[in-house]
């Protein structure tokens, strides 16, 4: 009797060593989604960069009113952007904040 219980209890150790096995995946799944970007990518979501006005760029992560009118003023100055990439020529916006955009960023270029 005593090695039954034995047995049962052993069982009921490993069982529950199992499912604390797998608590640090997520665990590390929750960190991953802590680090994702504050605004969710919607289709709807996404801004056209050559027709957007100050207020609608702002929609955009990290990307605040002063730093959306810089986006207007560089367009007028220097017309249509032609690739997502050419925003790195506007004062303060570099690779890190092109990349947590791209999926939102449009360049439609009409004539």
């Amino acid at each position: 009797m005593l090695k039954l219980k034995m047995t049962a209890f052993a069982l009921s150790v490993l069982m529950s060593a199992g499912s604390l096995a797998q608590q640090p995946e997520v665990v590390a799944a929750e960190k991953v989604q802590a680090k994702m970007p504050v605004k969710e990518v919607m289709a709807t979501d996404a801004v056209d960069i050559n027709t957007a006005d100050a207020k609608q760029l702002t929609q955009l992560n990290n990307i605040g009113l002063k730093k959306a009118q810089q986006i207007v003023e560089y367009r007028d100055l220097h017309g249509k952007f032609t690739s997502i990439d050419e925003l790195k020529n506007v004062k303060g916006i570099g690779d890190a904040t092109i990349e947590k955009n791209r999926t939102r960023i449009i360049v439609a270029v009409s004539e």
